[in-house]
């Protein structure tokens, strides 16, 4: 098992990674035809997206997606570019400007503690020196919360948490939890 690719999102010139997620109609290229296969093992997905934060609205601006079909749909007017790169990627799509009507909560973390990688799934919000949770309705942004001391003080108490199975967790459960951005807001 490796650690996954998470998707990018930039907010106010800063690149944040996706770590957390509670929602619904957050971008899937199934929606626009677009059916991906794992790209490599850092992508069971097939994909990862970028997208940016504005003032007022989610938007999706580009995506990278391994996948078994020749000609790709537009999405968005924009035409699909043959691609090869190390990652098992084939292709991608460049400047989408999609807005993307989300609704629900998406946690953000940037500037990753290197000591703390854990060679499975998605990356530990624990991870992160700033973890900052956005809530959205149809793309727009109602409210912003900066868990960064929070989390701070968690990794003070248990740098290790999540990092290996809890005596009382299967090794499955703990690798189902690894491979989801599922999050608990409450800590």
């Amino acid at each position: 098992m490796t650690a996954q690719m998470p998707d990018a999102f930039f907010y106010k010139d800063e690149e944040f990674v996706l770590i957390g997620l509670k929602g619904s109609n957050l971008f899937k290229p199934n929606d626009f035809g677009v059916f991906p296969i794992m790209a490599s093992t850092a992508c069971y997905r097939g994909f990862v997206a970028s997208y940016i934060i504005t003032e007022k609205q989610l938007v999706l601006t580009g995506l990278m997606l391994r996948t078994q079909e020749e000609k790709l749909t537009e999405i968005n007017d924009r035409a699909a570019i043959k691609w090869k790169n190390p990652m098992g990627f084939n292709f991608m799509y460049r400047d989408l400007n999609l807005p993307i009507k989300f609704t629900g909560f998406i946690l953000l973390g940037k500037d990753f503690i290197n000591e703390m990688y854990v060679h499975m799934g998605f990356q530990r919000p624990i991870s992160f020196e700033t973890v900052i949770e956005f809530q959205f309705k149809d793309g727009e942004i109602i409210a912003i919360k900066d868990f960064s001391e929070l989390i701070a003080k968690l990794r003070k108490e248990d740098p290790s948490k999540g990092a290996k199975p809890d005596h009382d967790e299967s090794t499955m459960e703990w690798i189902d939890q690894l491979f989801s951005l599922d999050y608990n807001v409450s800590w």
